[in-house]
């Protein structure tokens, strides 16, 4: 089968590469004229490091605002307060961990080995020789420790 013939170029006393760059003329940046129209200003841009730089001022108070709702002590020499003994909702405390924890190790990731198979998920002749390997399994006889040999 032969290739279809090649439609006549546009522009053939251009090279190529001067033909590519003037088809691409009318899609560059005017001079003067911004790349990023309908994005973040240069005022948007300003107020967002603005609360950037803030939220990292206030960071170490927020990280300590938590461990109090969590009802943990700052100081480790604090005997630890049993949750019972706390005069804190414990879903307030348990979001205020679960805050801590993601900011301090991250937030848990999926197992990378993926999810445990389902009994729905393998096919019944592997499920019915799971179960005679684990009833074998069950009633193997095993030496007993309380018999003297």
């Amino acid at each position: 089968m032969a290739y279809p013939v090649r439609p006549p170029r546009k522009h053939p006393e251009l090279s190529p590469g001067e033909a590519r760059s003037r088809h691409l003329q009318p899609y560059q940046f005017q001079a003067g004229q911004s790349g990023n129209p309908g994005g973040v200003t240069r005022d948007q841009r300003a107020l967002y490091l603005e609360a950037r730089d803030l939220a990292h001022q206030l960071g170490p108070g927020a990280i300590r605002r938590l461990g109090e709702l969590a009802g943990i002590p700052m100081d480790p020499a604090q005997p630890w307060v049993p949750l019972e003994q706390l005069d804190i909702d414990p879903r307030v405390v348990y979001m205020a961990s679960v805050a801590l924890c993601e900011r301090a190790y991250g937030k848990p990731r999926d197992d990378p080995a993926g999810p445990i198979d389902q009994p729905s998920d393998i096919p019944p002749e592997e499920r019915r020789r799971r179960a005679l390997e684990e009833i074998g399994e069950a009633f193997r006889e095993r030496p007993r420790a309380d018999v003297a040999c």
